[in-house]
């Protein structure tokens, strides 16, 4: 009898202790604010696709020299993409000056 009261009562201490562990977790769950996994750019660089030494070249608004140049001449191109290349083309995220260097140089 005494094993069985024994026994009882471990099972409802570890019952006590599992549910508390659970309560203090969520707890802590609505306490903490949900955080975004999106990352957003909090500085203000951009980037613009432009001719450079007569080829289509990349810069960032951080600095006047081509971050990237590339084999393409512009004379290459059809004169509208010239006429945009000659003014700049602005791109908000390196994920969008990838695809304007892709779509220009491939």
């Amino acid at each position: 009898m005494k094993k069985l009261i024994l026994i009882a009562g471990c099972a409802a201490f570890l019952w006590i202790i599992i549910t508390g562990m659970t309560d203090v977790s969520d707890s802590k769950k609505t306490d903490v604010p949900q955080q975004s996994y999106v990352e957003e750019s909090t500085d203000n660089v951009y980037y613009q696709l432009k001719e450079y030494d007569k080829r289509v070249a990349a810069f960032s608004s951080e600095s006047k020299l081509p971050i990237y140049v590339s084999s393409v001449y512009v004379s290459e191109l059809p004169k509208e993409d010239r006429l945009l290349l000659k003014a700049g083309i602005t791109a908000e995220s390196k994920k969008k000056l990838e695809r304007l260097i892709e779509d220009y140089c491939s």
